[in-house]
């Protein structure tokens, strides 16, 4: 029956040649051919066990028997915990979530949700269950992201179950993933992460897992019948993937699961039950994509009985709008919060006024995607463009937007300018067409296929490649090595196996191309090149630890391999471009959903300089960015002039007008002083004339002095007369005086004679 496809289109290199495949040829395995007809466009994969010793020791055999859910040695399969810690036996509820994704640019809406399930868990003491996808990428785990989600449940306190997703999951048998780290910084007596199918607490716990035969072996063992609910993270036909996309490749439930069986499952992201069934999708926490527009999301309570008891709306994180019209489109945006997502496509044809619109979108924070559908046909704006002087293509292109006579002038000046400096001047590559046409590829201990195998790659046109399980069980066919029979071509011409979406390869390392059980292996690749012999083979071989690897160039007959694998690389390369392979020859899975429309400018620009000469306008470009820095720079500098003169004024303002009031101050003082001298002045001319009166009576009086001084003069003769006269005088009465008192004592004599007093008038 077959149970999986993978659609590869094989294009020659250069021109389109379509190739029509051969079944893969394996008389050492024991394959068996197809015969012609329909069947001839099949490549079977998975064959019964005894025929398939080429797959590997990586992957599980499948079983015969679907149908019946026991089967032998199935209880092995079933790892039972019986001991646990304390917490998990007495949580009476359970808050049960999946699908996380976490990823540098989801980190902090991640953040948000966990804390609020362990809100949710801390306060009704109830456990928490995960059933995986807890990282976007596989593998190496960025380190930003992964030490915030470490640093989270370092501070959690509630017990958590987990099971590990095929995003989580690195080893193909799922046991080796990326939810160890989160045991280990909340502790095992707080996370239990289960890597392998798990009997615990009456409920069967399912992993992951690519192939289908490992569930079926836990569902058919007599452990599993006990289980009161089943965990898992499944792809179950019927699904709804995303809104209107249902599975179709999935494993059909009847298979898996009986009516009545309570299930509940992540990895859709868009919460629903499984019509007909007992399945239940929790769904994602937050919108992840915009294939989950409009989606509600819910935490799902569950008893000690793992029955729904309460659902418990979610919303954190960017909301995905998809609007068909701008009347949605103006309906919506009162509703919209930061960095949500709106995706609007408008008719090819129109002149809808959006710049409103958006400007309202962007005010609240939120992001819009405007795309038109594509006009049926177009033409190039710039016709035969590579056989234009680069002078002529710019002046054509700047017509076409309308570009000013100043800008078309200094663009041509640069143009010149970079022409004429031959020390800048890169030549563009020579880009040479090639035609590969692949005949025959043959491969031995590479990947799955332990044993040769080869297949023809000649004249086949689309080929449907496919696994069949003879077991007729409907199984999923994944790793039976239907990618790794397409990929070998690619491995061997360019030492890579695919090309992801953001440009970055997957190399392939050696590693992990040689099988498991070979000591060396090898991929070789036959075909014609531009109508020559051309054998490319490639070799793996295991020295110790190491993995040696070789490189070997063979066309027409002549050995062009070189000292170095990849020394005879670049020999491919300079052949037939072996780094345009994965863009023009295969398409992988990365690649399935991603179109030159979807790529940033940069990336689309770096696409097309594969294939057209850009070199020259790549120059051009470094030079015009260059003199934008020096202008930005020197913009920067003198606005920075302008800042701190602009900064400098209200001080300036402030002495300035200090000065100005101190200047009307001292033109008051200077026009009082002014004043002041007018009156001094008049004072002054008033005083001098009294002076020069007063000079005038003062020589008038001088001219008295002299008169007076001689009066003087003869007054003080005649004083010094009379003085002389009054000292004669004086003279004459002292003598007087004399003679009196001695009259007067003649007196007194007598008087006391006479005994009678005389009075002397």
């Amino acid at each position: 029956m077959v149970i999986g496809f993978t659609l590869t289109p094989w294009i020659g290199f250069g021109r389109p040649t379509l190739v029509r495949k051969e079944p893969l040829e394996n008389t050492q395995n024991g394959a068996r051919r197809t015969r012609s007809g329909i069947l001839d466009s099949k490549v079977f994969l998975a064959e019964k066990e005894a025929h398939r010793p080429d797959l590997g020791k990586g992957i599980p055999p499948e079983t015969e028997n679907t149908t019946q859910h026991s089967c032998e040695g199935g209880d092995s399969i079933v790892e039972v915990i019986d001991t646990c810690p304390e917490s998990f036996k007495t949580c009476r509820e359970w808050i049960a979530f999946t699908d996380l994704h976490v990823r540098r640019s989801t980190i902090q809406t991640c953040l948000q949700v966990l804390r609020y399930v362990h809100e949710q868990a801390l306060r009704r003491e109830a456990g928490v269950v995960f059933l995986g996808d807890f990282w976007h990428s596989r593998g190496d785990l960025p380190v930003e992201p992964l030490n915030l989600i470490l640093e989270e449940f370092s501070r959690w306190t509630q017990p958590m179950i987990m099971i590990s997703g095929n995003h989580d999951q690195v080893s193909i048998d799922g046991e080796l993933n990326a939810l160890e780290p989160i045991a280990l910084a909340a502790g095992e007596d707080r996370v239990m992460v289960f890597s392998k199918p798990t009997l615990f607490l009456d409920a069967l716990w399912l992993p992951f897992r690519r192939n289908d035969a490992e569930l079926l072996k836990a569902l058919g063992s007599t452990h599993s019948a006990n289980a009161k609910a089943i965990f898992c993270h499944i792809d179950v036909y019927g699904a709804d993937m995303n809104n209107g996309h249902v599975s179709v490749l999935g494993t059909k439930p009847n298979r898996l699961f009986h009516p009545d069986t309570v299930v509940y499952s992540g990895h859709f992201h868009k919460p629903q039950t499984v019509p007909g069934t007992g399945i239940r999708y929790l769904g994602s926490p937050y919108q992840i994509s915009l294939s989950e527009a409009g989606q509600s999301k819910a935490l799902v309570v569950l008893d000690s009985q793992w029955t729904v008891k309460q659902e418990i709306p979610i919303d954190f994180g960017p909301r995905h709008f998809r609007l068909k019209s701008m009347d949605h489109l103006e309906k919506t945006i009162d509703s919209l919060r930061a960095n949500d997502l709106l995706a609007l496509e408008l008719p090819s044809t129109g002149r809808d006024s959006v710049e409103s619109i958006v400007r309202k979108v962007v005010s609240k924070g939120a992001k819009l995607q405007l795309k038109r559908k594509p006009k049926p046909t177009s033409k190039a704006r710039i016709e035969n463009a590579e056989s234009l002087s680069l002078e002529r293509v710019f002046t054509m292109y700047a017509e076409i937007k309308g570009c000013s006579k100043e800008i078309v002038s200094s663009g041509l000046g640069i143009i010149r300018d970079y022409l004429n400096d031959d020390s800048d001047v890169i030549p563009a590559e020579s880009r040479r067409s090639s035609t590969l046409e692949l005949v025959t590829v043959n491969f031995q201990g590479f990947g799955s296929f332990e044993k040769l195998a080869t297949y023809s790659a000649k004249n086949r046109g689309v080929v449907l490649v496919v696994g069949e399980n003879s077991s007729s069980t409907g199984l999923s066919s994944n790793a039976a090595g239907k990618t790794t029979m397409m990929v070998a071509p690619l491995w061997c011409l360019t030492g890579f196996t695919d090309i992801r979406p953001d440009g970055t390869r997957a190399t392939g390392l050696s590693t992990e191309m040689l099988n498991d059980n070979s000591e060396s292996g090898f991929v070789q690749v036959e075909g014609l090149l531009d109508g020559r012999q051309l054998r490319v083979t490639r070799s793996l071989r295991r020295k110790g630890r190491r993995i040696e690897s070789s490189l070997e160039v063979i066309l027409d007959g002549k050995d062009l391999t070189k000292q170095t694998r990849d020394d005879t690389q670049a020999v491919l390369e300079s052949l037939l471009g072996a780094s345009l392979l994965s863009r023009t020859f295969y398409f992988g899975q990365n690649l399935a959903t991603r179109s030159a429309l979807e790529l940033t400018d940069k990336a689309l620009k770096d696409e097309i300089s594969r294939i057209v000469p850009l070199e020259r306008w790549r120059e051009l470009r470094a030079i015009c960015n260059k003199m934008k820095k020096d202008a930005r720079l020197e913009f920067e500098r003198k606005l920075a002039v302008l800042h701190h003169v602009q900064a400098a004024i209200p001080s300036q303002k402030t002495l300035l007008e200090d000065a100005r009031t101190s200047f009307e101050e001292e033109q008051a003082r200077y026009d009082e002083a002014s004043a002041r001298i007018s009156v001094s002045r008049g004072e002054i001319a008033a005083e001098r004339s009294t002076i020069l009166n007063l000079l005038e009576e003062a020589e008038d009086h001088g001219r008295r002095v002299e008169e007076l001084k001689s009066s003087v003069s003869d007054i003080e003769e005649k004083l010094r007369e009379h003085e002389q006269q009054v000292a004669r005088a004086k003279d004459t009465l002292e003598a007087a005086k004399n003679e009196l008192r001695g009259v007067q004592d003649l007196v007194k004599a007598e008087s006391l004679a006479h005994a009678f007093p005389v009075i002397f008038i």
